[in-house]
């Protein structure tokens, strides 16, 4: 391995390659597919046989990964919104199975959740700074994220 790969940060650490769902409006709806990972250390500098490897191999196997992903689509309107009040209007996009009208319920009820979830998030990365956290391993970056 170059001395030079081995103190490059932009080399090491977790990978993530997301797939994200916008509108044509340009309004963000929702990751569609995530996926996180850690390069191996052995393939750094070695671009020039990355031709020979199979595709399954390849981070670009991820794009391929993520096109498999079946979505089901939920869209909420409120019909009669209180006045002066602006209706719910949400378009959301799930992995989940609908089989039914009480499952749609389900998953509206778990996206009302949504601001606790977000203000988990926030606290995270400007309360805990994880997105600063420089360890010297992935595990001991999975072990801080897990507290």
């Amino acid at each position: 391995m170059k001395p030079q790969m081995e103190a490059n940060p932009i080399t090491r650490g977790l990978k993530m390659h997301s797939v994200v769902c916008v509108s044509t409006q340009q309004v963000p709806l929702g990751v569609l597919h995530q996926e996180v990972w850690v390069r191996d250390l052995a393939q750094l500098g070695k671009k020039h046989t990355r031709h020979k490897r199979p595709i399954q191999d390849k981070e670009s196997q991820r794009w391929l990964t993520a096109l498999l992903v079946t979505e089901q689509v939920i869209l909420a309107q409120e019909e009669n919104p209180p006045t002066g009040v602006e209706p719910i209007h949400w378009l959301l996009l799930t992995t989940l199975a609908i089989a039914d009208a009480a499952d749609v319920v389900q998953y509206l009820r778990w996206y009302s959740y949504r601001w606790l979830i977000e203000r988990y998030h926030y606290v995270l990365k400007s309360g805990c700074r994880v997105e600063q956290l420089q360890l010297e391993s992935a595990a001991r970056l999975q072990r801080a994220l897990a507290t």
